[in-house]
């Protein structure tokens, strides 16, 4: 496919739907909700929908997916059929098998253990005793052919890779743990992120544009993962994108199917589209969230710095919100997470207040300040003291839902012993505002000009072909 730059032209027809929301607020107002919109069975597909083809994703590129961390035991299902097990390819492929699903892993020093559905139980020596690396200490398990894998209540259409590890509390397991990495044909994972990235009921132009932003970001961080090594390229969760397996999202499979192979570039290389659920009106730079350095310039990139943002996503439930904390309380996860980063923050005793202390050129914070009771203070990027305030801390769990930080654009003032927190948006505000595709999508913009107006001079690109089937 030809590259197809983001023109002017498309920014006169953004401007246009944008005119169009003003002036019929009404059209985001009554037709969203928190929750998806209309139940999620009417949108849905059979498990043997085409799509779940084999053959339809030959020519695609494979991603390794950590969809567990450090497992004591892993127990794997299939609706029918045995599963294919096989250790590490090279050390010892005779000891391939077929075995009676579902299969319990254990996972010793010396030894892998495996439990069949019949109550057989086989043991297959470990690579040099334990002493290997995760890369080469693997048990491979093949789903039946046309099936998916049963695991974590998700089905996974990947082989699932098992890697013997150490545990991250050896006091309380005396074998090794076992980390859980599926290998799937990319378009695959992506419909299981997209379905799980938005809601049920939103357009097929948000989920186009989420699906080319999703597919342009695994692409980059499978192709940095690869000059660091390693047996994974992406994780299942916020640290990446949230994964959930096979979806059976009518919209998702469609949006999948629509945009094959389809990117964001800038200068050539493939873009590293960040997006968040709600930017709230002030957009953030890559270049002010995380490191630009040797190995994270692609952060310099210039559709993802802070360029101008609508209220198009105003009808998020986070497009504004106030959380009120504890000041004794915030000060314990500030020194939590100060520990963990070497931070100087760790010295703070108890946080009198907080103030902006940078902001970018359209108004949304990048430092912050943050001065303690003895009149010292202390300055964190805007992103890192969103974190920070997040932070677990001893009988301080994460804040879920209502009480989390959401964003690093706020202001605070304090009220006796509470600082008070009034916010903008859901997220770290680069890129993509998801809420706000969703607005573009009901005035009528295209997936297209959706990008183009959250990635400004990105290139739409097609990494590779189109499925024959």
């Amino acid at each position: 496919m030809p590259a197809r730059a983001i023109s002017p032209r498309t920014g006169r027809w953004i401007g246009l739907a944008l005119a169009l929301i003003i002036l019929a607020p009404a059209l985001l107002v009554a037709a969203c909700s928190w929750k998806a919109l209309g139940p999620a069975s009417a949108n849905a597909i059979a498990p043997d929908h085409p799509f779940y083809d084999p053959a339809r994703h030959i020519g695609e590129p494979t991603i390794r997916v950590r969809i567990a961390r450090a497992r004591p035991a892993v127990t794997i299902d299939a609706p029918s059929g045995d599963v294919q097990v096989k250790l590490t390819p090279g050390f010892a492929p005779h000891l391939t098998s077929h075995m009676t699903p579902p299969i319990q892993v254990t996972a010793s020093h010396t030894a892998w253990r495996i439990i069949d559905g019949l109550g057989a139980t086989r043991t297959i020596p470990r690579v040099r005793a334990g002493a290997a690396e995760p890369t080469e200490d693997t048990l491979t398990i093949h789903p039946p052919l046309h099936a998916a894998l049963d695991f974590d209540n998700a089905k996974h259409s990947g082989d699932l890779v098992l890697h013997a590890v150490n545990p991250d509390d050896q006091t309380s397991s005396p074998g090794a743990a076992i980390d859980v990495v599926e290998h799937v044909p990319i378009e695959l994972y992506l419909s299981g992120v997209i379905s799980k990235e938005l809601y049920a009921s939103w357009r097929l132009e948000t989920y186009k544009a989420q699906a080319i932003a999703a597919r342009s970001y695994a692409l980059h961080e499978r192709q940095r993962r690869a000059t660091q090594g390693g047996y994974v390229d992406v994780e299942n969760s916020t640290a990446n994108q949230v994964y959930a397996g096979r979806t059976a999202n009518r919209t998702a499979i469609k949006a999948i199917e629509q945009t094959r192979g389809v990117v964001l570039t800038w200068r050539g290389d493939v873009l590293r589209a960040y997006y968040c659920s709600t930017v709230g009106g002030r957009a953030a730079s890559a270049a002010d969230t995380w490191p630009t350095g040797p190995g994270s310039t692609f952060n310099l990139a210039a559709p993802l710095q802070a360029s101008a943002r609508t209220d198009v996503d105003s009808f998020s439930p986070r497009y504004r919100w106030t959380v009120e904390r504890r000041r004794d309380a915030l000060s314990a996860r500030l020194r939590a997470w100060a520990q963990r980063h070497g931070s100087a923050l760790r010295n703070i005793r108890k946080v009198k207040r907080i103030e902006v202390h940078a902001t970018n050129a359209f108004m949304r914070p990048t430092r912050y300040r943050l001065y303690d009771d003895d009149g010292s203070w202390y300055e964190l990027s805007a992103e890192a003291l969103r974190v920070a305030c997040n932070t677990p801390a001893p009988d301080l769990p994460f804040p879920a839902g209502k009480k989390r930080i959401s964003s690093s654009d706020f202001e605070v003032t304090t009220r006796g012993d509470t600082l008070v927190f009034k916010g903008r948006g859901f997220g770290h505000g680069v890129g993509m505002s998801q809420f706000g595709a969703e607005g573009m999508a009901r005035a009528g913009v295209t997936a297209d000009e959706i990008l183009a107006h959250y990635y400004p001079g990105a290139t739409l690109e097609r990494a590779y072909s189109r499925s024959t089937r």
